[in-house]
């Protein structure tokens, strides 16, 4: 499988055109990594997460598709032990089990 490297615009045009296209599976990379830069390589079949809050397989993901750091809010089931981050530019965060992790938000704060 031959890979493409995106940057910057061509990236971001590249997300906003697919993003209708579905959600992709989680690699094991993504799965043990908190935090994927967007800026890192795409493959030519390889579809990008959708922004917000997700899920892949078990896991509970959160991806930021702006420019600017920003407060999200993560829920969970029972509700205790809920938490804030801040998530970085073009990011994508592993948040925890789907077990556990019912949902994430921004609230609507930088950071």
């Amino acid at each position: 499988m031959r890979k493409i490297l995106l940057h910057g615009a061509v990236l971001t045009a590249a997300v906003f055109s697919l993003l209708g296209a579905g959600v992709s599976s989680a690699s094991a990379a993504e799965r043990e990594s908190t935090v994927v830069n967007a800026s890192q390589a795409v493959t030519a079949n390889a579809r990008p997460a959708p922004c917000g809050f997700y899920r892949s397989g078990s896991n509970a993901r959160y991806n930021h598709c702006g420019p600017t750091f920003v407060e999200v809010h993560v829920d969970t089931w029972s509700g205790r032990g809920e938490w804030e981050f801040c998530a970085p530019p073009w990011s994508d965060t592993w948040l925890g089990s789907t077990a556990s992790i019912s949902w994430a938000y921004y609230t609507g704060r930088g950071c």
